[in-house]
């Protein structure tokens, strides 16, 4: 359950202006009231979008779903989990929005190391992911708790940056 990061470069277009004989006049500016306003990208919430998305992908679970943490649907469930974790991260960084969604980037850190280290204990297929002591049991419960914690915390970050999108 690796992921590959990907360098999103954006270039930025440089322009110059020449003034000279010849030349057109600049266009007047347009008034505040005439130009609808439309937020950037960057003052769009996520949490509408992503509290959906990741309430759907917890409602999929069902109870006991993870009961044995080795078991193939608990990975799968936790797989799933994950990808969309790391979409919304994706995008996230995409939009260079990190700082503006400081506690969702902790708890998708967490749930990437939860998951980093799930795949490396190998508890997928062992009967020993529930065993006492196993620490395949604690990377199951932070990735499936970090579901809804990540909405929650979606929310709590734009309450802080005051993000109205």
């Amino acid at each position: 359950m690796k992921r590959v990061a990907m360098l999103v470069v954006g270039a930025v277009p440089v322009a110059s202006a020449c003034s000279g004989e010849g030349g057109t006049k600049p266009a007047a500016p347009q008034s505040a009231a005439s130009k609808p306003v439309v937020p950037r990208k960057s003052e769009e919430k996520l949490s509408a979008t992503w509290r959906k998305k990741f309430d759907a992908a917890s409602d999929k679970g069902g109870p006991g779903v993870c009961a044995d943490v080795g078991a193939d649907g608990c990975a799968d469930f936790l797989s799933e989990i994950m990808t969309l974790t790391l979409d919304l991260q994706d995008e996230i960084e995409s939009q260079h929005r990190g700082r503006e969604y400081p506690r969702t980037m902790d708890q998708i850190r967490k749930m990437t190391r939860a998951s980093d280290s799930y795949v490396e204990a190998g508890c997928k297929g062992s009967a020993e992911a529930s065993a006492d002591g196993s620490s395949c049991f604690s990377d199951a419960s932070t990735i499936m708790v970090g579901s809804p914690v990540i909405g929650m915390n979606l929310g709590t970050d734009e309450i802080r940056h005051k993000l109205d999108g």
